[in-house]
């Protein structure tokens, strides 16, 4: 019992980091935000989840009409490839690629969050964007606050969940061992904790954003392309772009690759 409300203290100072926590779900996939809740609560406790996470319906690529319903100032679905291809050895040619409608709902759920932390009240808010695939880690609750502290001030974006795929330069790594932790006999590894700066990565399943951060992404639209591509391949316009994970690789929020059905094809893969 004490464990359990270890784990849910520590995950509300996740909850402490960020002015706005939001998952993205569409409406007819009621299973994956099942899922979602009961995986994250399963890390955090049950209960908290759903004091901190605010379900925020998905815009539903099926339902929309290219032509009609896809606002030109917000997504164009033609776009080019090839400084994708440089990282996916999958992708073929041609190299115009035109955007599924899977990816467009996505792009317009997150430039609808974007507006809505760009216009908010608060001076320097922040808010944690999650897809419903997303998956804490095990170690989730005492992982954050320790790579929190790390994240360095000047930060836009923070991923806490991403696909590396270029050259990164490394900000601050700390170790943290078992005897300087309360409770710590017994345990036996450390805990590695590092920041790091990407060049190029795909993933929008888990990202922390300021106001500013926001302002600058919406000044930019439309998006061109998939989302997570068009920010890797405008090198997130110039933003402080951040991403933490633990160990040598592992990222605290990672994605569902199992169990359930992707709503997404990737146009990246078509030919």
């Amino acid at each position: 019992m004490g464990e359990d409300n270890d784990d849910e203290e520590d995950f509300l100072e996740f909850h402490k980091a960020f002015d706005y926590v939001k998952c993205i779900n569409l409406k007819r996939r009621p299973d994956r935000w099942q899922a979602f809740t009961s995986q994250s609560s399963s890390v955090a406790g049950a209960g908290v989840v759903s004091k901190i996470v605010e379900r925020v319906d998905a815009v539903d690529g099926i339902l929309l009409t290219p032509d009609t319903d896809v606002p030109p100032d917000e997504c164009k679905m033609e776009w080019d490839a090839s400084e994708n291809a440089k990282y996916d050895p999958h992708i073929r040619p041609p190299m115009i690629k035109q955007c599924t409608m899977g990816e467009v709902g996505c792009t317009l759920s997150h430039v609808a969050l974007w507006k809505e932390l760009a216009m908010a009240v608060q001076v320097d808010a922040s808010m944690l964007i999650l897809e419903d695939d997303a998956i804490f880690h095990p170690t989730f609750s005492s992982s954050f606050p320790k790579m929190w502290k790390l994240v360095p001030e000047d930060w836009d974006i923070f991923y806490l969940g991403f696909c590396n795929v270029g050259p990164v330069t490394p900000v601050i790594q700390q170790k943290y061992h078992p005897q300087e932790e309360e409770g710590g006999e017994g345990q036996s590894d450390c805990l590695t904790v590092s920041i790091v700066r990407p060049s190029y990565g795909f993933y929008t399943h888990a990202y922390a954003l300021r106001t500013k951060g926001a302002q600058r992404l919406v000044s930019q639209l439309p998006v061109v392309g998939p989302i997570d591509t068009w920010l890797a391949d405008n090198a997130w316009f110039g933003m402080n772009v951040y991403y933490g994970v633990i160990g040598r690789s592992t990222c605290i929020i990672g994605q569902q690759r199992k169990d359930l059905k992707n709503d997404i094809v990737h146009s990246a893969h078509c030919n």
